[in-house]
């Protein structure tokens, strides 16, 4: 192969973009595509205005998979996809409502890729959810042939539903289609639909309350067709449970979650096993989580240079500790720089006037500190820090800490 042919085989983001906004125009005679850089998704539109927007990261994500001649194929998917949100009969999509189980963070992104790319935000686009345990939370789904399209306000304007009212019809929707029994693996119950819906499924509590189960039903969700149950008292069980979870995870091109949850008095809960938890699905999910956190990050980053925005975006920063051997997680505060902090286990107090850094965990620093304030439509959190520590708070706070560094004093 030559260099020539290597170049052509790569695929950037640009090139795909321009391939998908051709095959829209021969697809749909008099539509077209406009490339969105920031948002990385391209606005559709034909001469009645507009229809939407595709977004293309999921899609070039596959498509760099497969060898060039199968490209088209793929991107006619997606396309079908699109083209079924897009040219829906409205009247008739309730019926075809769903519930469906992604991070909240997927739903919370959207006004801020908006920030990026300078758009304003229409509130009609929210999707609205409900936060359902840890990360994860339910929204609305329309079932369509190609695709799956995520319901916003504006549907359900557009049809005079609330949310909670539509999330009814979408959960007694999934019954109607939940005939089946799960199938044993070893001290494990899994789901026999593999319809994309089963990890929604963990909606109808009462399926999952009539399996025999040791215990409180526990779950794991690592990817929309699976759904994995044992009991809560089920030692054995939670042992499988836990090595099929990443079994899936590594095959799984959109994973979901590697975090259990069990559901206790009608209420989903994260589940901490009283053994500790595995390195493997411990990293993997600190891995997902830092990858939300520097998404974020980036995005904020770029809306605050383009605005001329005077605010520090702290990273979230991941790390195994010495003493423990366990994974935690941390984020810097330094004296004099107005912050975004997220939410972490370890929060590092640099005060160069004093010569020191302080590690002290999260819980302990509000405690101390008062509080810390959330920013508004930020998922995931993150907090304005403005006022460092007093020489006071410092001195409690030194109490709490498990480490303090020497580091260099401020010069002037």
């Amino acid at each position: 192969m030559g260099i020539l042919d290597l170049f052509r085989r790569q695929l950037t983001p640009e090139r795909f973009a321009a391939q998908v906004s051709r095959q829209l125009a021969r697809t749909r005679p008099g539509w077209r595509g406009d490339y969105d850089q920031a948002l990385f998704c391209l606005h559709v539109s034909d001469a009645a205005g507009s229809r939407g927007m595709i977004h293309l990261y999921n899609a070039h994500a596959d498509a760099c998979r497969q060898p060039p001649s199968r490209r088209a194929q793929v991107i006619e998917r997606y396309l079908s996809a699109f083209l079924d949100t897009a040219t829906a009969d409205v009247d008739k999509s309730p019926a075809r409502l769903l519930p469906i189980v992604r991070f909240r963070a997927v739903f919370e992104s959207t006004p801020l890729l908006h920030r990026v790319s300078g758009h304003a935000f229409d509130a009609s686009l929210a999707v609205p959810y409900r936060p359902l345990a840890g990360d994860l939370a339910v929204a609305l789904g329309l079932d369509r042939e190609h695709s799956i399209a995520t319901v916003n306000r504006g549907q359900l304007d557009a049809w005079g539903m609330d949310f909670e009212t539509a999330l009814v019809q979408a959960i007694a929707n999934l019954r109607e289609r939940s005939t089946g029994a799960f199938e044993a693996v070893g001290n494990v119950l899994v789901s026999p639909w593999r319809d994309t819906y089963d990890a929604s499924r963990l909606l109808l509590e009462d399926l999952l309350y009539r399996l025999p189960l040791k215990g409180d039903p526990v779950i794991a969700l690592p990817s929309r067709d699976v759904l994995l149950v044992t009991g809560s008292k089920d030692e054995r069980g939670l042992a499988e449970l836990a090595r099929m979870t990443m079994a899936v995870l590594h095959d799984e091109t959109r994973p979901l979650s590697e975090q259990p949850l069990v559901l206790r008095d009608g209420q989903w809960l994260t589940f901490e096993s009283a053994e500790p938890c595995p390195d493997e699905p411990l990293e993997a999910r600190y891995r997902r989580v830092l990858g939300f956190h520097q998404d974020q990050k980036e995005m904020l980053d770029k809306v605050h240079e383009r605005d001329g925005i005077d605010l520090f975006v702290a990273s979230y920063r991941v790390y195994r500790d010495e003493a423990s051997g366990r994974f935690t997680s941390s984020a810097q505060w330094t004296r004099g720089v107005a912050t975004l902090l997220p939410r972490a286990e370890q929060l590092w107090l640099h005060c160069d006037r004093d010569g020191e850094l302080l590690v002290v965990p999260w819980a302990d620093a509000e405690m101390v500190l008062g509080g810390f304030q959330a920013q508004p439509e930020l998922y995931p959190e993150r907090f304005l820090v403005t006022d460092f520590p007093t020489d006071e708070q410092l001195r409690r706070l030194r109490a709490y800490a498990s480490k303090v560094w020497t580091v260099p004093r401020e010069t002037k």
